[in-house]
Parts: C-alpha cells; structure tokens; sequence
C-alpha cells in the first residue's frame, strides 16, 4: 500500500474562491507545499493573496479560510 502511494504521487487537491470583483471565481490547487491559482495575479506574477492564504492555512493544518469552498475531485 505504502509503495502504490509512492508510485501514485503526490494527490491533488481544488479550491474555489470569488473574485473580489464578484465576476466569476478562481480555482487553487494544492500539490504538497504548493499552491496554484487561476487568477491573473498568479499568471502574471507566479503569486497572489488567493494561493498565500490558502498555502498559510494548510502548512499550519488549519482548514482552508473562509469563502475558500473544496472541489470534489
């Protein structure tokens, strides 16, 4: 079990959280310590406030903050 895991990498997990600007909404994954987001910042910059918050509250294994809503996968 333990090799499968291994061999499976490491899983995915999805976010959703709205624009500040109430037009439609970004989508985070995290994969280990990382953290991705669809939003323009992200692009742009390869960082924003979405994936830091995000990225903060699993590192310290508290849940995802509010408005952050899981995506089943």
């Amino acid at each position: 079990l333990a090799l499968a895991r291994v061999l499976a990498g490491p899983s995915t997990r999805r976010w959703r959280v709205a624009s500040t600007s109430g037009r439609g909404h970004y989508v985070l994954d995290a994969q280990g310590g990382n953290v991705t987001c669809s939003c323009r910042g992200f692009e742009y910059r390869g960082q924003c406030r979405h994936a830091r918050e995000l990225q903060a509250a699993l590192a310290a294994g508290r849940e995802a903050p509010a408005g952050y809503a899981p995506v089943a996968g």
